[in-house]
């Protein structure tokens, strides 16, 4: 006689019941098939544990072996509950790699968004929950925020391609939760003079007027700390239509690379291209840009806005690089001397050793 009830094992899949019963019965899978009503294929995939056991097939086992509904609900059941609770297990190992990339002290003690003493699952829960992801190994993809050419990368790059999206998806977090007023290009456009004479104030005066600024004009403007291994000095993403999030990497930065990112980023939201994010990163190779177009238009406003291309050719053709007339040069179009430094040594004119003293660095907690 069939037994009414079955228990199972801890990873028995419920069509080894099924196959036990064939057996006990000592007929054929394409029997038993017949006699329950259904195809031998679907018996087949059951007792191979291809298929789970469907509502249908629920009913029909317990009519034909006369037992209660239940049993094979809760043999299904049972079964699902240990493999899900097996994928969560097997997911969190996997996203310990992925946390592993991650400096901690960037969400600690920098930003005082982590709470200190969480052992790794909690570490691992609060980043998917903060990242809006359903696992960190989301992290390892070239284009989960930003828009490249190809979306797998290698190993190499993925320790470096981990900490770009964090970044960007924290850079989104702090600047959604910013209020602006709808975008304003004509008004962005009137606001870069004031903008670019702010080169030679100190963060402390000059953040809080340019943030008030650029919110008016429809772009909140976030300064993040850097994350070990992000490479990453500013970046441009737009929430909708109406709403860009400008984001510098302004902790330990000279003054010359956070005008030139700052004024690159401001360029790309002139692009006013809604639907792409734009990075600004030390290494060329890490991620492939859509649009080189676009990212050569940015550094050419950013160089040109900052430093006016007759002037500095101008300045060039004397080949007098002293510091003191760099400071008279910078004084005569109204610019942090620094920038001068910057830009000399991008183009070969200096070493990038020369007149360091020169480029400020700006120390600006976030």
């Amino acid at each position: 006689m069939i037994k009414n009830e079955y228990k199972s094992s801890i990873l028995i899949h419920p069509g080894v019941h099924v196959k036990n019963i064939i057996e006990d019965m000592e007929i054929k899978q394409e029997e038993f098939a017949k006699r329950l009503g259904v195809a031998p294929k679907t018996v087949s995939e059951i007792v191979n544990g291809k298929a789970n056991i469907s509502n249908e097939m629920t009913q029909k086992l317990a009519t034909m072996l006369g037992t209660s509904v239940g049993v094979w609900i809760n043999l299904q059941k049972n079964y699902d509950e240990k493999i899900l609770e097996q994928k969560i297990q097997d997911e969190l190992a996997a996203d310990e790699e992925v946390l592993a990339l991650l400096d901690m002290n960037f969400f600690i003690k920098f930003l005082k968004i982590m709470e200190t003493g969480l052992h790794k699952h909690e570490k691992i829960e609060f980043l998917r929950k903060y990242f809006e992801i359903s696992s960190l190994q989301l992290l390892k993809s070239k284009d989960l925020l930003v828009n490249c050419r190809k979306s797998d990368c290698t190993p190499d790059e993925v320790k470096n391609i981990v900490p770009i999206n964090a970044w960007v998806q924290t850079a989104i977090n702090f600047g959604k939760e910013l209020h602006t007023q709808p975008y304003n290009s004509t008004l962005l456009k009137s606001h870069v003079p004031e903008i670019r004479g702010m080169t030679k104030q100190e963060p402390a005066v000059f953040i809080p007027r340019l943030t008030d600024i650029l919110k008016s004009c429809g772009v909140a403007f976030v300064v993040l700390p850097h994350l070990k291994n992000s490479k990453i000095n500013g970046a441009v993403r737009w929430v909708s239509s109406q709403k860009a999030i400008l984001a510098i990497n302004a902790r330990g930065a000279y003054a010359d690379l956070f005008w030139f990112t700052l004024f690159h980023e401001l360029k790309h939201v002139f692009q006013h291209k809604t639907k792409d994010t734009f990075l600004n990163y030390v290494s060329a190779g890490t991620l492939d840009a859509v649009n080189e177009t676009l990212e050569n238009e940015a550094d050419e406003f950013s160089q040109y806005t900052l430093i006016p291309p007759a002037a500095y050719v101008d300045f060039i053709l004397v080949n007098d690089f002293s510091k003191t007339a760099i400071v008279n040069f910078s004084n005569s179009i109204n610019i942090h001397p620094g920038i001068i430094v910057g830009r000399l040594q991008h183009d070969g004119h200096l070493g990038f050793n020369q007149h360091l003293p020169l480029k400020e660095k700006y120390e600006i907690v976030a």
